[in-house]
């Protein structure tokens, strides 16, 4: 077949053949009104998971009283208000539980919708929703509140619903000294404290290298969409968004286990020192313990032995 002959162009028009589209070629962009890709999407989700991890690195070296102690007395207290809290069974306890830990928090620079909103919002409503059965009235009898359905009878009594209130707060007073610690130590001081306490060598392992190549594998996945966004003009079709987020999860699934081999081999090569453990650890200076992280351990046990012993009471 002969070759198709291309006209010139005339001075300041646009050749004809750069803007024909062969039939095999496919549809990079369509018009109509724009809507955000898959890849749009996952490229806010990722930049918002990196935002917060930053976040929460900032919190945590900010000028506060709970950033100012020693790891291993805010790991021993904080976690011990986690227990507390969570063996508690009475209401009284646990609201002064609450406001201790608003209070820390205040006391330490947290904006409060932070420590509110992933603590209140997620932990509680999701503790809500698991034990909303004990409100109806055949798992907790009591007068009825609103009746679901007449026959057979389904009603919300008083009493469950009053129960199911007190699981949730006990479970945000819980989650709220749990994001305390999480939120004013960093993660290189957590570590260290956990060290300090003679936590397991492998469990110190798996959680070093768990957040060091998470972090690592978020910011190649963000990457990765930051540049395929880049390159694309106009609005995708449904079929090219599967077709790419298919290949950047096979990508990045390579990449994962690629890594992994390479983390196996040089901790091969370095005599099998585990990540966690003292071999590997960074020459710093070691902690000690100051006036002022004894003071404050000793209130807050003082404070703990007699919020137990209001509980027991009660």
């Amino acid at each position: 077949p002969q070759a198709r002959r291309r006209s010139p162009a005339r001075p300041g028009e646009v050749p004809g053949w750069l803007g024909a589209r062969a039939d095999d070629e496919p549809a990079l962009a369509r018009p109509g009104p724009r809507r955000r890709e898959a890849a749009e999407r996952t490229l806010a989700d990722l930049a918002r998971g990196l935002h917060g991890l930053l976040r929460t690195e900032r919190l945590a070296r900010a000028p506060g009283l709970l950033q100012r102690l020693d790891p291993r007395t805010k790991l021993v207290a904080l976690t011990g208000f986690v227990v507390l809290a969570c063996l508690q069974r009475a209401l009284g306890p646990v609201l002064a539980l609450l406001s201790l830990a608003a209070l820390l928090g205040a006391l330490s620079r947290l904006p409060a919708g932070v420590l509110l909103g992933r603590a209140g919002l997620a932990v509680g409503l999701f503790v809500a929703v698991i034990t909303l059965p004990a409100a109806l009235d055949a798992v907790t009898p009591g007068p009825p509140l609103v009746v679901l359905w007449p026959a057979p009878r389904i009603a919300v009594s008083a009493p469950g619903l009053a129960l199911v209130a007190f699981f949730a707060l006990r479970a945000v007073a819980a989650a709220s000294f749990g994001l305390l610690l999480a939120l004013t130590t960093p993660w290189s001081d957590l570590l260290r404290g956990l060290r300090a306490l003679r936590a397991p060598a492998l469990f110190l392992d798996l959680l070093g290298m768990t957040w060091r190549y998470f972090t690592l594998l978020l910011e190649s996945a963000a990457e990765m969409f930051t540049a395929r966004r880049s390159r694309g003009l106009g609005v995708a079709s449904r079929s090219l968004e599967r077709r790419f987020l298919g290949g950047a999860a096979a990508a990045l699934f390579g990449r994962t286990l690629a890594l992994a081999e390479d983390v196996h081999l040089a901790r091969i090569a370095r005599g099998g020192a585990l990540a966690g453990g003292e071999a590997a650890a960074p020459a710093r200076e070691p902690l000690r313990l100051g006036r002022g992280d004894a003071l404050w351990l000793g209130a807050m046990t003082a404070l703990a032995l007699a919020l137990a012993a209001w509980g027991w009471r009660a």
